[in-house]
Protein backbone atom coordinates (compact mmCIF):
# COMPACT_ATOMS: atom_id res chain seq x y z
CA UNK A 1 0.00 0.00 0.00
CA UNK A 2 1.71 3.23 -1.25
CA UNK A 3 1.68 6.31 1.12
CA UNK A 4 -1.14 8.28 0.36
CA UNK A 5 -3.69 5.26 0.59
CA UNK A 6 -2.41 4.35 3.84
CA UNK A 7 -2.77 7.65 5.28
CA UNK A 8 -6.63 7.21 4.28
CA UNK A 9 -6.81 4.43 5.37
CA UNK A 10 -5.29 5.46 9.05
CA UNK A 11 -7.68 8.51 8.65
CA UNK A 12 -10.79 6.55 8.27
CA UNK A 13 -9.92 4.46 11.25
CA UNK A 14 -9.40 6.88 13.07
CA UNK A 15 -13.08 8.62 12.10
CA UNK A 16 -14.86 5.33 12.57
CA UNK A 17 -13.24 4.90 16.71
CA UNK A 18 -14.21 8.55 17.05
CA UNK A 19 -17.55 7.76 15.82
CA UNK A 20 -18.35 4.90 17.94
CA UNK A 21 -16.84 6.64 20.93
CA UNK A 22 -19.19 9.80 20.23
CA UNK A 23 -22.05 6.99 19.66
CA UNK A 24 -21.30 4.98 22.85
CA UNK A 25 -21.21 7.84 25.09
CA UNK A 26 -24.35 9.06 24.25
CA UNK A 27 -26.02 5.35 24.42
CA UNK A 28 -24.19 5.44 27.78
CA UNK A 29 -24.63 8.87 29.51
CA UNK A 30 -27.54 10.71 27.05
CA UNK A 31 -29.94 7.96 26.39
CA UNK A 32 -32.39 9.09 29.60
CA UNK A 33 -32.29 12.78 28.26
CA UNK A 34 -33.51 11.77 24.86
CA UNK A 35 -36.18 9.96 26.30
CA UNK A 36 -37.27 12.84 27.99
CA UNK A 37 -36.26 15.10 25.39
CA UNK A 38 -40.11 16.32 23.92
CA UNK A 39 -39.25 16.98 20.74
CA UNK A 40 -38.86 13.09 20.35
CA UNK A 41 -42.43 11.99 19.71
CA UNK A 42 -41.25 8.13 19.67
CA UNK A 43 -40.01 8.47 23.31
CA UNK A 44 -43.35 10.14 24.55
CA UNK A 45 -45.50 7.27 22.74
CA UNK A 46 -43.58 4.72 24.87
CA UNK A 47 -43.12 6.98 27.77
CA UNK A 48 -47.07 7.55 28.47
CA UNK A 49 -47.52 4.22 26.71
CA UNK A 50 -47.51 1.73 29.99
CA UNK A 51 -47.58 2.98 33.61
CA UNK A 52 -44.60 4.55 35.43
CA UNK A 53 -43.73 3.71 38.73
CA UNK A 54 -45.06 5.68 41.75
CA UNK A 55 -43.25 8.50 43.78
CA UNK A 56 -44.48 7.21 47.30
CA UNK A 57 -43.84 8.89 50.69
CA UNK A 58 -42.21 7.10 53.93
CA UNK A 59 -45.36 5.80 55.13
CA UNK A 60 -46.49 4.69 51.68
CA UNK A 61 -48.54 7.40 50.56
CA UNK A 62 -48.96 7.96 47.00
CA UNK A 63 -47.61 11.09 45.58
CA UNK A 64 -47.18 10.21 42.06
CA UNK A 65 -49.14 7.67 39.98
CA UNK A 66 -50.22 6.63 36.41
CA UNK A 67 -53.94 6.51 35.53
CA UNK A 68 -55.19 4.94 32.17
CA UNK A 69 -57.02 7.18 29.39
CA UNK A 70 -58.16 7.16 26.13
CA UNK A 71 -56.32 9.16 23.28
CA UNK A 72 -53.23 9.35 21.95
CA UNK A 73 -51.12 7.62 24.65
CA UNK A 74 -52.41 5.25 26.94
CA UNK A 75 -51.48 7.11 30.82
CA UNK A 76 -51.42 10.10 32.29
CA UNK A 77 -49.29 11.02 35.29
CA UNK A 78 -51.05 12.34 38.14
CA UNK A 79 -49.73 14.19 41.59
CA UNK A 80 -52.15 13.47 44.76
CA UNK A 81 -49.99 15.76 46.58
CA UNK A 82 -50.40 19.13 44.43
CA UNK A 83 -49.08 21.96 45.12
CA UNK A 84 -47.58 21.25 48.43
CA UNK A 85 -44.95 18.35 47.27
CA UNK A 86 -44.43 19.82 43.77
CA UNK A 87 -41.20 20.36 45.27
CA UNK A 88 -40.25 17.25 45.56
CA UNK A 89 -42.12 15.55 42.90
CA UNK A 90 -41.24 18.04 40.01
CA UNK A 91 -43.65 16.83 37.06
CA UNK A 92 -43.46 14.69 33.87
CA UNK A 93 -45.00 16.48 30.72
CA UNK A 94 -44.94 16.38 27.68
CA UNK A 95 -42.15 18.81 27.84
CA UNK A 96 -39.98 16.94 29.97
CA UNK A 97 -39.53 16.22 33.54
CA UNK A 98 -38.25 17.82 36.55
CA UNK A 99 -38.30 16.76 40.42
CA UNK A 100 -38.17 13.35 41.23
CA UNK A 101 -39.88 12.41 37.77
CA UNK A 102 -36.28 13.02 36.19
CA UNK A 103 -33.90 12.20 38.70
CA UNK A 104 -35.03 8.88 38.79
CA UNK A 105 -36.26 8.33 35.47
CA UNK A 106 -34.53 5.32 34.78
CA UNK A 107 -36.08 3.07 37.66
CA UNK A 108 -39.82 5.16 37.18
CA UNK A 109 -39.76 4.49 33.49
CA UNK A 110 -38.21 0.90 33.36
CA UNK A 111 -35.48 2.25 31.44
CA UNK A 112 -32.95 0.98 34.26
CA UNK A 113 -31.40 -2.50 34.02
CA UNK A 114 -31.86 -3.85 37.01
CA UNK A 115 -35.30 -2.93 36.76
CA UNK A 116 -35.81 -4.32 33.15
CA UNK A 117 -34.12 -8.21 34.58
CA UNK A 118 -36.73 -8.15 37.25
CA UNK A 119 -39.09 -7.65 34.86
CA UNK A 120 -38.30 -10.81 32.62
CA UNK A 121 -37.48 -13.20 35.54
CA UNK A 122 -41.34 -11.97 37.00
CA UNK A 123 -43.25 -12.44 33.90
CA UNK A 124 -44.09 -9.02 33.64
CA UNK A 125 -42.77 -8.30 30.02
CA UNK A 126 -40.83 -5.20 29.05
CA UNK A 127 -41.54 -2.14 30.38
CA UNK A 128 -42.71 -2.60 33.71
CA UNK A 129 -41.08 -0.17 36.05
CA UNK A 130 -40.23 -0.04 39.90
CA UNK A 131 -41.41 2.31 42.70
CA UNK A 132 -39.66 4.85 44.77
CA UNK A 133 -40.32 5.36 47.97
CA UNK A 134 -38.82 8.86 49.41
CA UNK A 135 -38.11 9.97 52.95
CA UNK A 136 -40.96 12.12 53.37
CA UNK A 137 -43.00 12.02 56.30
CA UNK A 138 -46.53 12.98 55.50
CA UNK A 139 -46.80 14.55 59.19
CA UNK A 140 -43.42 16.72 58.81
CA UNK A 141 -44.55 18.16 55.32
CA UNK A 142 -48.04 19.22 56.28
CA UNK A 143 -46.93 20.68 59.27
CA UNK A 144 -43.84 22.80 57.09
CA UNK A 145 -46.21 23.64 54.40
CA UNK A 146 -49.45 25.49 56.87
CA UNK A 147 -46.50 27.10 58.85
CA UNK A 148 -45.16 28.74 55.68
CA UNK A 149 -48.52 29.28 54.26
CA UNK A 150 -49.28 30.88 57.18
CA UNK A 151 -46.76 33.46 56.73
CA UNK A 152 -48.37 34.83 53.51
CA UNK A 153 -44.66 35.04 52.07
CA UNK A 154 -42.10 33.65 49.71
CA UNK A 155 -39.53 30.85 51.51
CA UNK A 156 -38.82 27.02 51.87
CA UNK A 157 -38.29 24.70 54.53
CA UNK A 158 -36.40 21.57 55.11
CA UNK A 159 -36.52 18.87 58.11
CA UNK A 160 -34.39 16.90 58.51
CA UNK A 161 -33.63 13.64 60.55
CA UNK A 162 -30.23 14.43 62.29
CA UNK A 163 -29.40 10.90 63.22
CA UNK A 164 -29.71 9.63 58.74
CA UNK A 165 -29.58 12.36 57.19
CA UNK A 166 -32.91 11.92 55.96
CA UNK A 167 -34.97 14.58 54.43
CA UNK A 168 -38.29 14.43 56.23
CA UNK A 169 -39.96 17.17 54.56
CA UNK A 170 -39.14 19.84 51.56
CA UNK A 171 -40.94 22.95 50.78
CA UNK A 172 -41.10 25.59 48.48
CA UNK A 173 -43.57 28.92 48.23
CA UNK A 174 -45.15 29.98 46.33
CA UNK A 175 -45.79 26.41 44.24
CA UNK A 176 -47.81 25.07 41.46
CA UNK A 177 -49.87 22.27 40.72
CA UNK A 178 -47.96 19.79 38.70
CA UNK A 179 -51.48 17.52 37.66
CA UNK A 180 -51.96 21.30 35.19
CA UNK A 181 -48.64 20.62 33.78
CA UNK A 182 -49.25 16.68 33.46
CA UNK A 183 -51.93 17.60 30.81
CA UNK A 184 -51.94 15.95 27.51
CA UNK A 185 -53.46 18.89 25.97
CA UNK A 186 -50.26 20.81 24.31
CA UNK A 187 -52.53 23.92 23.96
CA UNK A 188 -53.04 23.95 27.58
CA UNK A 189 -50.00 22.85 28.33
CA UNK A 190 -48.58 25.89 26.70
CA UNK A 191 -51.26 28.32 27.98
CA UNK A 192 -50.06 26.73 31.70
CA UNK A 193 -46.43 27.11 30.68
CA UNK A 194 -46.71 31.05 30.01
CA UNK A 195 -48.90 31.63 32.87
CA UNK A 196 -46.28 30.20 35.88
CA UNK A 197 -43.69 32.33 33.46
CA UNK A 198 -45.61 35.52 34.06
CA UNK A 199 -46.27 34.30 37.70
CA UNK A 200 -44.45 36.84 40.27
CA UNK A 201 -42.49 34.92 43.39
CA UNK A 202 -40.68 32.14 40.11
CA UNK A 203 -43.11 28.96 41.81
CA UNK A 204 -41.22 26.89 39.49
CA UNK A 205 -37.63 27.41 41.17
CA UNK A 206 -37.39 24.97 43.83
CA UNK A 207 -36.07 27.45 47.33
CA UNK A 208 -35.38 25.05 49.08
CA UNK A 209 -32.60 23.69 46.85
CA UNK A 210 -31.54 26.27 44.44
CA UNK A 211 -31.69 29.07 46.28
CA UNK A 212 -29.18 30.71 48.75
CA UNK A 213 -30.26 33.44 51.16
CA UNK A 214 -27.79 35.68 53.23
CA UNK A 215 -26.71 33.60 56.64
CA UNK A 216 -27.89 35.97 59.10
CA UNK A 217 -27.92 35.22 62.76
CA UNK A 218 -27.11 31.37 61.84
CA UNK A 219 -23.43 32.59 60.90
CA UNK A 220 -23.42 32.71 64.63
CA UNK A 221 -23.18 28.74 64.42
CA UNK A 222 -20.44 28.29 62.21
CA UNK A 223 -18.32 31.23 64.23
CA UNK A 224 -18.92 29.53 67.70
CA UNK A 225 -18.09 26.29 66.91
CA UNK A 226 -14.54 27.87 65.36
CA UNK A 227 -14.36 29.85 68.48
CA UNK A 228 -15.06 26.71 70.53
CA UNK A 229 -11.77 24.95 69.09
CA UNK A 230 -13.51 23.88 65.70
CA UNK A 231 -10.25 25.54 63.86
CA UNK A 232 -10.58 28.42 61.36
CA UNK A 233 -13.85 29.65 60.86
CA UNK A 234 -13.66 28.50 56.83
CA UNK A 235 -12.88 25.24 57.62
CA UNK A 236 -15.50 24.63 59.96
CA UNK A 237 -18.03 26.07 57.86
CA UNK A 238 -16.75 23.89 54.96
CA UNK A 239 -17.06 20.92 57.89
CA UNK A 240 -20.97 22.05 58.11
CA UNK A 241 -21.34 21.63 53.89
CA UNK A 242 -20.49 25.03 52.87
CA UNK A 243 -18.59 25.29 49.55
CA UNK A 244 -20.15 21.86 48.25
CA UNK A 245 -20.42 22.42 44.64
CA UNK A 246 -21.21 18.02 43.82
CA UNK A 247 -24.21 17.50 46.42
CA UNK A 248 -26.88 16.01 45.55
CA UNK A 249 -29.95 14.35 47.28
CA UNK A 250 -30.61 13.25 44.72
CA UNK A 251 -31.94 16.84 43.24
CA UNK A 252 -29.14 18.60 42.63
CA UNK A 253 -28.20 21.50 45.60
CA UNK A 254 -27.04 24.46 44.43
CA UNK A 255 -23.52 25.40 46.52
CA UNK A 256 -23.75 27.33 50.03
CA UNK A 257 -21.11 29.27 49.84
CA UNK A 258 -18.90 30.49 53.00
CA UNK A 259 -17.14 34.18 52.46
CA UNK A 260 -17.04 35.40 55.75
CA UNK A 261 -20.13 38.35 56.26
CA UNK A 262 -21.18 37.57 52.56
CA UNK A 263 -22.12 33.79 53.65
CA UNK A 264 -25.47 32.71 51.83
CA UNK A 265 -27.30 29.43 52.22
CA UNK A 266 -29.55 27.06 50.68
CA UNK A 267 -32.60 26.30 53.41
CA UNK A 268 -31.33 22.91 53.08
CA UNK A 269 -27.34 24.04 54.25
CA UNK A 270 -29.74 26.04 57.44
CA UNK A 271 -31.31 22.70 58.37
CA UNK A 272 -27.92 20.86 57.98
CA UNK A 273 -26.32 23.51 60.73
CA UNK A 274 -28.24 22.05 63.32
CA UNK A 275 -28.98 18.39 62.47
CA UNK A 276 -25.04 18.33 62.81
CA UNK A 277 -25.53 19.70 66.28
CA UNK A 278 -28.34 17.94 66.95
CA UNK A 279 -25.87 14.49 65.87
CA UNK A 280 -23.23 15.33 68.20
CA UNK A 281 -21.51 17.38 65.52
CA UNK A 282 -21.67 14.25 62.97
CA UNK A 283 -23.22 15.80 59.86
CA UNK A 284 -25.24 13.25 57.69
CA UNK A 285 -25.44 13.25 54.18
CA UNK A 286 -29.17 14.41 53.19
CA UNK A 287 -31.36 12.23 51.18
CA UNK A 288 -34.57 11.80 49.65
CA UNK A 289 -35.15 8.08 48.53
CA UNK A 290 -35.50 5.48 51.05
CA UNK A 291 -35.48 2.57 48.81
CA UNK A 292 -36.55 1.26 45.48
CA UNK A 293 -38.48 -1.59 45.07
CA UNK A 294 -39.46 -3.45 41.59
CA UNK A 295 -43.41 -4.26 40.60
CA UNK A 296 -43.55 -7.72 42.20
CA UNK A 297 -41.47 -6.31 45.36
CA UNK A 298 -37.86 -7.11 45.18
CA UNK A 299 -35.82 -4.65 46.50
CA UNK A 300 -33.13 -2.80 43.96
CA UNK A 301 -31.80 -0.21 46.50
CA UNK A 302 -32.33 1.24 49.45
CA UNK A 303 -30.42 4.12 51.12
CA UNK A 304 -28.12 3.29 53.78
CA UNK A 305 -27.32 6.21 56.42
CA UNK A 306 -23.73 7.94 55.46
CA UNK A 307 -21.58 10.16 56.97
CA UNK A 308 -21.14 12.73 54.84
CA UNK A 309 -18.67 15.71 56.91
CA UNK A 310 -17.02 15.48 60.74
CA UNK A 311 -18.43 19.64 61.83
CA UNK A 312 -17.31 19.96 65.02
CA UNK A 313 -16.86 17.91 68.63
CA UNK A 314 -19.10 16.09 70.05
CA UNK A 315 -18.25 18.62 73.22
CA UNK A 316 -18.65 21.80 70.84
CA UNK A 317 -21.68 20.31 69.21
CA UNK A 318 -23.00 19.91 73.00
CA UNK A 319 -22.13 23.37 74.30
CA UNK A 320 -23.59 24.81 71.23
CA UNK A 321 -26.89 22.60 71.57
CA UNK A 322 -27.01 24.15 75.36
CA UNK A 323 -26.53 27.91 74.01
CA UNK A 324 -29.25 27.26 71.60
CA UNK A 325 -32.01 25.87 73.92
CA UNK A 326 -33.73 28.55 75.73
CA UNK A 327 -34.30 27.61 79.87
CA UNK A 328 -37.58 25.05 80.26
CA UNK A 329 -38.17 25.01 76.62
CA UNK A 330 -38.38 21.70 74.22
CA UNK A 331 -36.96 23.43 71.08
CA UNK A 332 -33.84 24.87 70.45
CA UNK A 333 -33.21 27.87 67.66
CA UNK A 334 -30.79 30.04 66.36
CA UNK A 335 -33.09 33.01 64.46
CA UNK A 336 -33.20 36.64 63.33
CA UNK A 337 -33.18 39.02 60.64
CA UNK A 338 -30.55 39.46 58.53
CA UNK A 339 -30.12 42.63 56.42
CA UNK A 340 -33.07 45.01 56.45
CA UNK A 341 -35.13 43.92 53.34
CA UNK A 342 -33.33 40.28 53.39
CA UNK A 343 -34.78 37.28 54.21
CA UNK A 344 -35.42 36.33 57.78
CA UNK A 345 -33.45 32.87 58.38
CA UNK A 346 -34.47 30.50 61.23
CA UNK A 347 -32.51 26.73 62.55
CA UNK A 348 -33.60 24.58 65.01
CA UNK A 349 -33.70 21.12 66.31
CA UNK A 350 -36.13 19.22 68.84
CA UNK A 351 -36.51 17.94 71.50
CA UNK A 352 -34.05 19.48 72.98
CA UNK A 353 -32.49 16.77 75.27
CA UNK A 354 -32.69 13.90 72.38
CA UNK A 355 -33.33 15.68 68.69
CA UNK A 356 -34.84 13.60 66.75
CA UNK A 357 -35.64 16.80 63.79
CA UNK A 358 -33.95 19.56 62.56
CA UNK A 359 -34.96 22.07 60.54
CA UNK A 360 -34.04 25.11 58.38
CA UNK A 361 -36.19 28.26 57.33
CA UNK A 362 -35.83 30.80 55.39
CA UNK A 363 -39.24 33.61 54.79
CA UNK A 364 -38.11 36.51 52.44
CA UNK A 365 -39.38 40.38 53.57
CA UNK A 366 -41.26 40.50 49.95
CA UNK A 367 -44.48 39.23 48.20
CA UNK A 368 -46.23 38.97 51.89
CA UNK A 369 -50.08 39.03 51.78
CA UNK A 370 -51.60 37.94 54.97
CA UNK A 371 -50.56 36.04 58.04
CA UNK A 372 -48.10 35.79 60.42
CA UNK A 373 -45.89 39.01 60.98
CA UNK A 374 -43.72 39.76 63.42
CA UNK A 375 -39.61 40.22 63.62
CA UNK A 376 -39.02 36.82 62.53
CA UNK A 377 -41.73 35.01 60.96
CA UNK A 378 -38.91 31.71 59.97
CA UNK A 379 -38.60 31.56 63.76
CA UNK A 380 -42.03 31.39 63.87
CA UNK A 381 -42.34 28.68 61.17
CA UNK A 382 -39.19 26.53 62.98
CA UNK A 383 -40.79 26.76 66.14
CA UNK A 384 -44.15 25.50 64.83
CA UNK A 385 -42.56 22.80 62.64
CA UNK A 386 -40.43 21.23 65.46
CA UNK A 387 -43.04 21.29 67.91
CA UNK A 388 -45.86 19.88 65.76
CA UNK A 389 -43.07 16.94 65.15
CA UNK A 390 -42.62 16.66 68.67
CA UNK A 391 -46.01 16.56 70.21
CA UNK A 392 -47.91 13.99 71.30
Amino acid sequence: MNVPLRRVAVGCAVLMFVSLGQVSQVQTFGADGLRLDHRNLRAQLDRFGRPRGELLTRGGGILAASVRQRGRFGFQRVYPGGASYAAVTGYLSLHGATGMEAARNAVLSGADPRVRVRALIGGFGPGAAASVRLTIDERAQRAAHQALRATGRRGAVVVLEPATGAILALVSQPSYDPDRLATHDPAALRRTEAELARTSGDPLVNRALNRSYPLGPALGIVTRAARLGGGPVRRQAEGLGFNAPDLYVPLRVAPSVFPGKGARATPLEIAMLSAAIANGGVLMRPHLVHEIRTRDGTLLERTAPRAYRRAMSARVAGRIARMMTRDGDDVGTAAGAATPGEATVATGFAPAGRPEVAVGVTVEPHGAAEGTAGPNPARAVATAVLKSMTAG
